[in-house]
């Protein structure tokens, strides 16, 4: 290796070494240097990651002239942050900052228990810390660290207590104060229940500022919402968070500035755009297309801007004198196959337009962006399957679905058997669903219109007679019957009618036959 001896020079390299206590600054005159770097001319630079020039003694490298991004020294301790060098001001941060060894030296701060979290502590307990630790506060001047009333500068009352702890016991004392329940317990009082007291009771405050006393989110403090009540007890309901709604009469989503209401939301029909400039007619906004027909379509505030004798048309592909909004074209005239509005939702249908009566088939006939408004069919939920529905179990759709139907007249519908087309019977049941039990009905205790079995005579012939087994004239008169035969066949006809109709069963019809052989002669029940 060469060395260019003339480049030796006398040349100070101060190598700064920080003493701890002392802060001496060593000054050592450079040797000669070799600029061919032989190993012996090596030397240890230390990274310098933050650019402070404060390098890393954990992170280092050899060389003979000082590489970038490295340092001569290694005295930083966070080599990750440039405001963390031997150079740096010490903050109370729980940080040594200035690489001395030490944590937020001379700054900590002493803190002192408050038990009772009245911001007043006692010299009993303390701690350091930069800033106040839960529990804790910086004065230490509390005389009663139990009860959060008990505090220097707190009112003192005529109670046999240092209340403002000023070493003197009812100095300057409140005879009797005020006091206001506070029911919520929101920390304000109710101004029409109030109590008088040497201390404060329990449950009451020494406020009367509370609107609303049953309710913990109504007070002073509270943020006013828009909910149609005084939140914050200002005398003002909803005052600054109402909204502007503007009336909008053509449905076409823009409000007309000049008919607005402020609510805190949209009644039906208002929106809280504004912009509209023809609040009667669906196709002139700010969303429509500008044509050449004398009118500011977009209420931009220029009539025909850009027509220059050119308007706007759109293919009208199934004939129904509306267009399609993506299929349009420009011309001076009317070209066949297109219209100049492009209000047209389905251009395939000519039964789908804006003027078109909407049915239901799940489609938007009318191109009101709604789909069967007003044309769906309530269905009722019919369980016993008899015809009649469950009026509390409905659905609405264009078609009956499965097990439902229109009516919803059904009084019981587990019981197929009980419906208003049903027969009323004598069984204390409401059997046709009209609101009357057993109505019309000659029904005795056992559950019979008119037993059958067992009744006398008169009975028989007095409720029979009306069921036609007796011969009646014009007059509707009882003129009795020709023969016996007539007689006995007459109550044959009769009971099968009545074995039939569920009124009676085979027993029943038997005793009936019975009874009529047996009083062939009775009087007036026919004529020889």
């Amino acid at each position: 290796m060469f060395i260019n001896k003339q480049l030796m020079v006398n040349s100070l390299i101060v190598i700064m070494a920080i003493m701890i206590g002392m802060g001496t600054i060593w000054v050592v005159q450079a040797e000669e240097i070799d600029t061919d770097c032989d190993p012996s001319d090596l030397i240890t630079y230390y990274a310098d990651t933050d650019d402070d020039t404060y390098g890393d003694a954990g992170d280092s490298v050899e060389a003979c002239s000082l590489p970038t991004g490295y340092a001569t020294n290694s005295l930083d301790c966070d080599d990750t942050s440039a405001s963390i060098n031997p150079e740096a001001n010490e903050v109370c941060d729980g940080v040594d900052n200035d690489c001395d060894g030490a944590i937020d030296e001379g700054l900590l701060i002493t803190f002192y228990f408050d038990g009772d979290n009245d911001a007043y502590g006692v010299t009993a307990t303390t701690t350091q810390a930069c800033e106040a630790p839960e529990g804790f506060a910086a004065s230490s001047t509390d005389c009663n660290d139990f009860d959060a009333t008990i505090y220097p500068g707190a009112d003192e009352f005529c109670n046999g207590i240092d209340n403002d702890c000023d070493g003197v016991v009812d100095n300057f004392c409140i005879a009797t104060s005020t006091w206001y329940l506070d029911e919520d317990l929101d920390g304000f009082g109710d101004t029409n229940n109030a109590t008088t007291s040497f201390e404060q009771p329990e449950g009451y405050v020494a406020n009367s500022d509370d609107c609303n006393d049953s309710d913990a989110s109504i007070n002073p403090n509270a943020t006013e919402v828009c909910d149609g009540v005084d939140n914050n007890c200002d005398s003002l309901i909803d005052e600054g968070v109402l909204i502007t709604f503007y009336f909008d009469n053509d449905d076409d989503g823009y409000g007309d500035p000049l008919n607005a209401a402020s609510y805190c939301s949209a009644p039906e029909g208002y929106i809280t755009d504004n912009q509209d400039c023809n609040d009667a007619d669906a196709g002139i906004n700010p969303g429509a297309n500008e044509i050449c027909d004398d009118i500011d379509n977009d209420c931009d505030g220029v009539i025909d801007e850009g027509c220059n004798g050119i308007s706007t048309f759109y293919l009208d592909a199934d004939g129904d004198g509306y267009g399609d909004a993506d299929n349009s074209t420009t011309s001076e005239a009317l070209p066949s196959g297109y219209t100049d509005n492009d209000n047209d939702c389905n251009d395939n249908n000519a039964d789908i337009n804006p003027g078109a009566d909407e049915i239901c088939d799940n489609v938007d006939n009318d191109c009101d962006g709604l789909t069967d408004e007003g044309v769906l069919i309530t269905f009722y939920f019919d369980n016993d399957n008899d015809g009649y529905g469950d009026s509390d179990v409905a659905t609405s759709s264009c078609s009956a679905p499965s097990d439902y139907v229109q009516d919803n007249t059904d009084c019981d519908d587990t019981n197929a058997e009980i419906n208003p087309g049903a027969n009323e019977i004598c069984d204390d049941i409401d059997n046709n669903c009209d609101g009357s039990i057993d109505e019309g009905l000659n029904c005795d205790d056992d559950g019979t219109d008119c037993d059958l079995c067992n009744c006398l005579i008169d009975c028989l012939h007095d409720c029979l007679c009306d069921h036609d087994p007796c011969q009646n004239n014009d007059n509707g008169d009882d003129v009795g019957y020709k023969n016996h035969g007539q007689w006995v066949s007459s109550w044959a006809h009769f009971s099968n009618s009545l074995k039939k109709a569920g009124k009676i069963i085979g027993k029943d019809k038997g005793k009936m036959m019975k009874w009529a052989a047996k009083n062939k002669k009775h009087e007036g029940d026919y004529n020889d």
